[in-house]
């Protein structure tokens, strides 16, 4: 038997979680960017304990977008 398609015919909950988070990942995109818009409205609203958060949130955003 061929171990590759061994391999690929056994599926593990690993594999189904990252099936799951790919699936999901426009979505968790779409609310990254909002929840940045969020943050600066605080941010402009004087809560500059927000800063921080912000800055990471920007830093991943600019991961997943190639940045």
């Amino acid at each position: 038997m061929n171990l590759t398609k061994e391999k690929h015919a056994t599926h593990t909950a690993e594999d189904e979680a990252n099936a799951r988070l790919i699936a999901a990942a426009p979505d968790l995109l779409a609310q990254c960017k909002e929840f940045e818009k969020c943050l600066t409205h605080l941010i402009n609203s004087g809560d500059s304990g927000a800063d921080l958060e912000r800055d990471k949130l920007r830093e991943v955003l600019a991961k997943v977008e190639g940045g």
